[in-house]
């Protein structure tokens, strides 16, 4: 885990909230960069190993990165465990904004809630937080481009560059590994092709991936479509998933 190295500068991050590109995109949080792709450090590193749904988002954004920041640098300032700070930072932050009402939305339709004994989908990120996991194919904020633009799997592409597959190799395969009991959930295309290719390399079980599932951010303009035309048989992989695992109700 590299929060420790990095622990003293977060705390240490001057002016009020929210922080800005300026305070954050700076050679001091870069973990590498390669022609237009940069990825930064963010405290994104938190496992739950208990889990029994993991979300797989493609790269934090930015609003998903000075959120936790801004949550890292208060609960460093309160004194608080380190291993608390990432879980606290991962539930404030994992696909925050719009988002996360579209996924929480999806994930209701899908019945996922009821077979992990909830009542609300909100729950997902309250009281039934303990049974998610939230992760991204690259762990770390990437962004490329000289406006260091949010990464969207496509340019370049998520499974042809060396030097994101072997980001997904040493941070993602490790930390998916460590949740063995998840429904996995590639959150769109370019996650699911991602996806594909580690099972077809032996690192994942198909039968615990749910592919087919949409991104859920509004800039997905078909998502809606999409969804409906794939809900019912989700919706069953979904039941047989949780059936074949034990469902909690």
């Amino acid at each position: 885990m590299l929060f420790q190295r990095y622990a003293p500068a977060i705390r240490d991050l001057a002016g009020p909230a929210p922080f800005t590109r300026a305070q954050l995109l700076i050679p001091q949080f870069r973990l590498g960069r390669q022609a237009s792709v940069s990825v930064y450090f963010a405290p994104f590193e938190y496992v739950n190993p208990l889990a029994r749904l993991a979300l797989i988002g493609i790269t934090p954004g930015w609003t998903q990165m000075e959120i936790a920041y801004r949550v890292a640098r208060a609960e460093l300032r309160a004194g608080t465990a380190p291993n608390e700070i990432g879980r606290r930072v991962k539930q404030s932050a994992s696909f925050a904004g719009s988002m996360r009402a579209n996924l929480l939305q999806m994930l209701g339709l899908l019945e996922i809630p009821r077979h992990l004994g909830l009542k609300d989908p909100a729950d997902l990120f309250g009281s039934g937080w303990d049974l998610v996991h939230t992760t991204s194919i690259l762990r770390y904020p990437v962004f490329v481009g000289d406006e260091e633009g949010n990464y969207t799997g496509h340019s370049p592409p998520l499974g042809r560059s060396v030097l994101i597959m072997s980001w997904i190799d040493e941070w993602f395969v490790p930390e998916i590994r460590s949740v063995p009991e998840a429904l996995l959930i590639p959150l769109g295309g370019a996650v699911g092709v991602v996806l594909e290719k580690l099972v077809s390399q032996g690192h994942i079980a198909p039968e615990r991936c749910l592919f087919g599932f949409p991104h859920p951010s509004g800039a997905n303009g078909h998502r809606q479509t999409h969804f409906a035309e794939r809900l019912a048989g989700l919706r069953d992989r979904v039941a047989e998933h949780f059936a074949s695992r034990g469902s909690a109700v």
